[in-house]
């Protein structure tokens, strides 16, 4: 037997590893009888209905959720279920508007079940680690303490000297290419029934993936993983975390960084995923820096300190105004204004001196609004 023989040997034998750990996989979820299951989909509509329970939709679904389920299950078992038309419209966020595409909420709790159950196991274990959008466990906490830890290493053993590669994709969702994202699924599940039902999902818009669907979350996950195993595995690269659309990578030499940058760009366009020329940039390890809202900058001893952006401080504080113009107009009440101030307080968290911040801006909720806002709560 020749070197070729031999190389081809193990290369066979690596394969078929891969495959059976795949088939173990699959099994261990259960497969599409455990994901639609009765019992699955009953799980599946009470965590759907979580914040939206006042829907007059979502109501006349879960009073009668057992029944409902069961015509879904049903549904899937004839061989007859087909997703419904979804309610588009738009929003606009700090100048930008975005198209979302609202799906009906028996086909929400559809996907919750099949996601929850099969599809995210299935391509979790496919991600590289520093992936951590829309994944149990992760999130943007965690998406800032890899990369502060990453920083933290770095400084350790180069101190400030290199630079960080920022990254954002430009119309990320849009320009996704279905049909190349429908056999990467297929590729990292490895179970050619789970791709099929969710393809409907994935194909419900002209262009790209829509925003609003918990399966294009997924697959918005998946698309660019090519690039991440690429940037890890081949270019070696350990300060190297993707959050959604939003990435970096750390590199202790200038030109090792710009020929990442180039080579990047390539495997980017091979996918057909725009660069945000704005924010593809490199700075300086010692510079501050922004990312996912929150204000960086590592020092030469090996700290690394956090800031909440001053812009989200700043519309914060535009927000409250309002709200106390429309409690006084009695379009919304103290308890409305109470919760949405606790959800934003608790993003004060990600950055340094959180107590002090909080104290702050508590503070400024007394004085717009007229009361503190744990007393608002029970208004």
């Amino acid at each position: 037997m020749n070197s070729e023989e031999r190389r081809e040997g193990r290369y066979r034998r690596r394969r078929a590893r891969r495959e059976a750990r795949r088939r173990e996989a699959v099994l261990a979820t259960g497969g599409m009888d455990a994901a639609l299951s009765l019992r699955a989909l009953v799980d599946a509509s009470r965590r759907c209905q979580r914040g939206v329970a006042w829907k007059r939709s979502v109501q006349g679904f879960c009073l009668n959720r057992v029944l409902q389920c069961a015509r879904l299950h049903r549904e899937w078992l004839a061989g007859s279920y087909a997703p419904g038309e979804a309610l588009r419209f738009k929003v606009g966020e700090r100048g930008k508007t975005r198209d979302i595409s609202a799906v009906p909420f028996r086909d929400r709790v559809v996907q919750r079940a099949l996601c929850d159950t099969a599809l995210v196991p299935l391509v979790r274990r496919t991600l590289i680690y520093d992936n951590g959008a829309s994944l149990k466990g992760k999130g943007t906490a965690f998406a800032l303490d890899r990369l502060e830890r990453h920083l933290r290493e770095h400084c350790r053993e180069h101190g400030v000297r290199g630079g960080i590669l920022l990254f954002d994709f430009s119309r990320f969702f849009a320009s996704i290419d279905v049909d190349r994202l429908v056999e990467m699924l297929g590729r990292a599940t490895g179970y050619p029934p789970l791709v099929r039902f969710s393809e409907p999902f994935l194909r419900g818009e002209p262009q790209g993936l829509g925003l609003g669907n918990q399966t294009s979350q997924i697959g918005a996950i998946l698309y660019p993983s090519a690039v991440d195993h690429w940037a890890k595995e081949v270019r070696q690269v350990r300060g190297y975390g993707r959050y959604m659309d939003d990435g970096y990578a750390i590199f202790a030499d200038w030109d090792e960084m710009r020929a990442f940058a180039s080579a990047f760009r390539r495997r980017c366009a091979e996918l057909g995923l725009a660069l945000n020329e704005r924010k593809f940039r490199m700075v300086p390890v010692g510079q501050p820096f922004v990312f996912l809202k929150t204000r960086f900058q590592a020092d030469s001893r090996g700290g690394v300190h956090r800031r909440v952006c001053a812009e989200g401080i700043k519309r914060q504080k535009r927000r409250l105004r309002k709200f106390a113009g429309m409690i006084a107009e009695g379009r919304i009440g103290y308890a409305d204004a109470a919760r949405s101030y606790a959800s934003w307080r608790g993003t004060l968290a990600r950055g340094d001196a959180v107590g002090l911040l909080q104290c702050k801006m508590d503070r400024y909720f007394w004085e717009t609004i007229g009361l503190p806002w744990r007393e608002c709560l029970d208004r």
